[in-house]
């Protein structure tokens, strides 16, 4: 569908030209967008001759600094990582430094290993445990029998962040909704033509009534999240709660808000100003958060782990109940709220 509307909507092509009449219309586009023959010149002058940038000096301080950026960007997308990541984000860094071509290989180099040495954490071993003989070593050590590179890393700030998002996930000293609100929101959802099966209720009638503060929902595509997080929306409001949701978009949150019935917004947003207090304030309905607030995150595997425990765990949220959801298909080692390596559902999931 999307190929025929490009092609109903799409301009005609113009007919046969050559290459005199393209570089003549061209420079006509040319004079046309940028104002004259002048501006013409003066932006083909432009690209011609770049000025010069300052470059920076590569020295220990500076390598240690690139190394902590590299980490930083490689953390905020990813819950772990191996050397060809490192090795990537390390090329990227060069490219605004003047480097003699012969030098780029060296200070890549010495990037990759300050990143997996000083900064990171090893969560794999580099080798296998069975001893072969030098003829079946590589150059660097390592044996024929291991794939390069393969070995995994994170850092230890989403160590932290992962296990305060379990240690959340083990309170239950939140708010609990009576079972009449449950059973008056499951009446309303299939009175409403959205009737639950017993999966979606036994999810919301646990996530209403266990009082934890962090629980996760994670489930196939399609299997009725969204329409079971709608009925727990109108339990906890029968209850004389408040609901607030979170998405890693805000055309993700468009469509939360209106399938749960209340504020949502991006998970972005209320991070940033939690981290940045001084550069203005929370948004109005972040001053609604409270103990009865019960703050849904969309789509919890797309976002990153920082974010996600800072929108989970943050001591300005006071004691908000988080539920999050997640399908199984997201939910995995490699995307960035990975709860690091850890192939099973972390302390607080509902399946």
């Amino acid at each position: 569908m999307a190929q025929q509307a490009t092609l109903e909507t799409r301009e005609a092509k113009h007919a046969p030209r050559t290459l005199a009449e393209q570089r003549a219309a061209w420079s006509r586009q040319a004079r046309e967008v940028l104002g004259g023959n002048r501006a013409v010149e003066s932006m083909i002058a432009s690209a011609l001759n770049p000025a010069h940038r300052a470059s920076h000096r590569v020295d220990a301080a500076w390598v240690s600094s690139t190394a902590v950026r590299i980490r930083d960007t490689l953390q905020a997308s990813r819950s772990h990582w191996q050397r060809w990541h490192v090795q990537a984000e390390a090329l990227r860094q060069v490219r605004g430094v003047e480097l003699d071509t012969a030098d780029v290989d060296r200070v890549v180099g010495l990037l990759v290993d300050e990143v997996l040495t000083t900064h990171s954490v090893p969560l794999t071993r580099s080798g296998d445990s069975v001893e072969v003989p030098d003829s079946l070593r590589r150059s660097d050590g390592s044996s024929v029998y291991t794939v390069t590179g393969s070995q995994l890393f994170t850092s230890p700030d989403l160590l932290a962040a992962e296990a305060r998002i379990v240690a959340r996930a083990g309170q239950h000293d939140g708010m609990v909704a009576p079972s009449a609100a449950v059973d008056l929101a499951m009446l309303s959802s299939t009175a409403n033509g959205l009737p639950l099966n017993a999966g979606q209720a036994a999810l919301v009638r646990e996530m209403a009534t266990s009082g934890a503060r962090l629980q996760l929902a994670i489930a196939p595509a399609g299997s009725g999240k969204t329409t079971a997080m709608r009925a727990l929306a109108g339990a906890w409001t029968e209850a004389g709660g408040t609901v607030l949701g979170l998405a890693p978009s805000a055309a993700a949150a468009d469509v939360l808000g209106a399938n749960i019935e209340a504020t949502a917004d991006t998970m972005a947003k209320l991070t940033w100003h939690l981290a940045h207090p001084a550069l203005g304030p929370l948004p109005n309905w972040a001053h609604t958060i409270g103990p009865a607030t019960l703050v849904i995150i969309d789509e919890a595997g797309m976002a990153d782990t920082s974010a996600w425990t800072r929108s989970s765990t943050s001591s300005s949220l006071g004691a908000v109940r988080s539920v999050s959801s997640a399908t199984t298909s997201s939910w995995q080692p490699s995307v960035p709220a990975g709860c690091c390596a850890t192939s099973r559902p972390p302390t607080g999931a509902c399946t």
